[in-house]
């Protein structure tokens, strides 16, 4: 069985959030053990395999 390298994360996204939307975060991520950077890959890759209406309209 071969083995698959993690892929290089090399670009930094910076994102105000509320505190109620910090709550939801921190929530998640007790819930999945994963850290704030996996919860928000995670939601972004949903929402643009799920595409949410603002991706539908950009992507045709």
């Amino acid at each position: 069985m071969g083995t698959r390298k993690a892929q290089r994360k090399t670009n930094i996204l910076s994102v105000r959030i509320s505190d109620r939307e910090m709550e939801s975060v921190r929530q998640i991520m007790e819930r999945t053990s994963q850290n704030a950077s996996e919860v928000m890959r995670d939601a972004f890759r949903a929402l643009y395999e799920g595409g949410g209406p603002s991706l539908r309209e950009s992507r045709r």
